[in-house]
């Protein structure tokens, strides 16, 4: 997950996460009919006590009964504060498809140095295990 900033004049720079691709998510063992995955891409800031969201996106594929895996889209989000300790997680819980019948559900959270790539221009910014600390635009 790349962190930049964005902006063209007379647009401020804007804290942006992104990424080049979308995750790939394989379908649920449960069952070998076709499967609903919904997916939430959120963005969290530390409040001083907990994570709070700031903003998610949502998005719906469909596995195929013939397909073992599909792609989601790249991350773009741009959130509406822009400084603090963030992090990003990615929601997917699994449906057998056209119902609300569930197959199960796992939150992936970014929690290694790694997980975030600092490109920002204007603003301080650190990654850490498990989050990545912005400052103001300088």
């Amino acid at each position: 997950m790349s962190l930049s900033d964005i902006g063209f004049y007379p647009q401020a720079l804007t804290l942006t996460f992104n990424s080049d691709v979308g995750p790939v998510v394989q379908r649920s063992p449960a069952t070998g009919v076709a499967q609903d995955v919904q997916s939430f891409y959120v963005v969290q800031r530390w409040t001083g006590a907990s994570w709070g969201t700031v903003t998610m996106q949502r998005h719906a594929r469909r596995i195929e009964a013939n397909q073992s895996s599909v792609q989601f889209p790249a991350v773009f989000i741009q959130p509406t504060s822009g400084t603090g300790d963030y992090r990003f997680t990615f929601t997917f819980h699994w449906f057998v498809a056209g119902t609300d019948t569930s197959l199960g559900d796992q939150i992936e959270v970014s929690d290694k140095v790694s997980d975030h790539v600092c490109v920002t221009s204007r603003r301080p910014c650190t990654s850490y295990a498990g989050y990545v600390t912005i400052g103001p635009i300088r």
